[in-house]
């Protein structure tokens, strides 16, 4: 059943507000305050989709204008911190603060990245990835203090992951193993893990049209 809350204004066109969601994150403690990256805006609601409001005020304190730019990305950590990616903006939400914040000149080298895919790590959420990409791979961050300082554990640069057509732009899969918090999954082209001992990618899957008898993820 579609959410009415959610029904764009004009039918098949990507102007409209709610034309289409790249993710939905929902609190781990209240399962009525649920995120939404969508293409007009990150969109939060506290009443389980019934109404919803643009939570990136863009001139604070006033609050007249909002970031409704196109969000690839949100995820809410098990202790309720949140991190939402515009277009290589990062956004942060510190668990019980009451504002987001713009925390994309924390990331060194970011600038020029097009698209950001976070993950939190499941068995300690201070732990947080974010894996940036301008077509190849940007770079691959990580922070261990809940997102407050980061730092590139995998710099970008040629082809891995997102192959030589460069196709990190959609391309994009990040996750954690949830028994290790320096353990991280990337898939693009081929799936690649990053162990944090050694800060290197290996080959961890190969589509099928690359290799045959090896697990396919094509």
């Amino acid at each position: 059943e579609q959410l009415t809350s959610t029904i764009p204004s004009t039918a098949n066109s990507n102007g409209a507000a709610w034309a289409f969601v790249n993710r939905l994150a929902v609190y781990p403690v209240n399962s009525s305050l649920i995120y939404a990256a969508t293409n007009m805006g990150l969109q939060v609601s506290n009443d389980g989709g019934l109404s919803w409001d643009n939570p990136i005020c863009l001139n604070p304190p006033g609050c007249t204008l909002f970031n409704n730019g196109e969000f690839q990305d949100v995820q809410v950590g098990t202790n309720g911190t949140v991190l939402a990616s515009n277009n290589g903006s990062l956004y942060w939400l510190e668990s019980g603060a009451a504002d987001f914040e713009n925390i994309t000149s924390n990331l060194s080298g970011l600038a020029g990245a097009r698209r950001i895919e976070i993950a939190f790590a499941p068995s300690d959420p201070n732990y947080i990835y974010a894996c940036a990409t301008s077509h190849n791979l940007h770079n691959l961050y990580q922070s261990t203090d809940n997102g407050v300082s980061w730092d590139i554990i995998v710099p970008g640069g040629g082809t891995a992951v997102f192959g030589e057509n460069q196709q990190g732009d959609y391309d994009l899969a990040v996750g954690v193993f949830p028994d290790d918090p320096e353990h991280v999954l990337v898939g693009g082209v081929e799936l690649f893990v990053c162990s944090g001992t050694n800060n290197v990618w290996d080959m961890f899957a190969l589509t099928g049209w690359q290799q045959t008898g090896l697990y396919d993820i094509g």
